[in-house]
This record gives structure tokens, C-alpha cells and sequence, in this order.
């Protein structure tokens, strides 16, 4: 039976309970926005967004490269804590 959302089992261990005591990993996404604005914030404002939202843009390659760079630097390493 699918599950509303607040839904509240009525199980032995919480909803959602894996087989272990501990989560062994987390899943952590990191959106980017290739807005003009987005890009200025970056420090990327001479890359074209409509270059880097292009799935089959190989040619531009190099320019989604620094794109990554830039969104990289912006992760925060404590998002990690207890993994690195």
C-alpha cells in the first residue's frame, strides 16, 4: 500500500530502519544553476549557459570543466563529518 506523506508505520524499528544499527553512507547532491546570476556568484560570468545546460555539448567541454571547478569550490567538507 503506498505510503501518504506522514504516514507512521506501526513497525518493531522506526520507518525506514535499514538491516543495520548505523547508516554505512549519505547521499549528498550539490545543485548548480548556470543562471547569469549563478554564474557571476562563481566568478564564471564569461561562461555561456546555454553552452553548459547543452547535454551533447562536447564542444565545450573545457568550459563545463571550470564550471565543476568553480561549483567545487564551494563544497563544504563538514557536509562530510564522520566520512572523511
Amino acid at each position: 500500500m503506498p505510503r501518504r506523506p506522514g504516514h507512521r508505520c506501526r513497525a518493531r524499528r522506526p520507518c525506514g530502519a535499514g538491516l543495520l544499527p548505523e547508516p554505512l553512507f549519505t547521499y549528498l547532491r550539490y545543485d548548480a544553476e548556470t543562471h547569469p546570476v549563478s554564474l557571476e556568484e562563481l566568478g564564471v560570468a564569461h561562461l555561456s549557459a546555454d553552452d553548459l545546460d547543452r547535454i551533447d555539448g562536447v564542444d565545450f567541454i573545457e568550459e563545463m570543466c571550470e564550471f565543476g571547478r568553480a561549483i567545487a569550490s564551494r563544497v563544504d567538507p563538514a557536509h562530510f563529518a564522520g566520512f572523511i
